[in-house]
């Protein structure tokens, strides 16, 4: 696993659903990581992520600005990774809530591209089709699954 600062998490059975806390300038803001099946495709779960909302919705559009950006998605890998030793023969579905977030998302990838690969297959959705991860592309969406499957 990643090796970064990051937040505790917590995860009840079947570690569908992942709460932490974001600690800054902002405050103690609670956070959620949900995993929740795509109707009608076989083990491929899309990857909800955002503050959580009193009512237990999560506000994937909210820019928090809590100073711990790094910290909150190496914490939201970590969550990625904690799924996967649960549900190894998964698909984690990530596609950003607006643009910014999508290609923030392909920045994290591609920095650690090399540790990411040790792990996972990360293929990119462009051009109406998925294509392998590569850096220099853009991507709408990607597709992650656990290696040796």
């Amino acid at each position: 696993m990643l090796k970064y600062d990051k937040y505790d998490i917590e995860s009840p059975e079947p570690f569908l659903v992942f709460e932490f806390k974001s600690e800054g300038p902002k405050g103690v803001i609670s956070k959620q990581v949900r995993f929740e099946m795509i109707p009608g495709l076989d083990n491929v779960f899309n990857l909800g992520f955002g503050d959580l909302k009193s009512s237990g919705e999560i506000n994937d559009i909210v820019v928090t600005d809590n100073n711990d950006g790094e910290k909150v998605l190496a914490t939201v890998a970590s969550a990625i990774f904690m799924f996967f030793d649960s549900h190894p023969e998964s698909m984690v579905h990530i596609e950003g809530s607006t643009p910014a977030r999508i290609r923030l998302y392909q920045m994290r990838i591609a920095r650690h591209l090399a540790e990411v690969r040790d792990e996972f297959h990360v293929v990119g959705y462009t051009n109406g089709s998925w294509h392998p991860f590569e850096r220099g592309i853009n991507f709408s969406a990607f597709l992650v699954s656990k290696r040796n499957n």
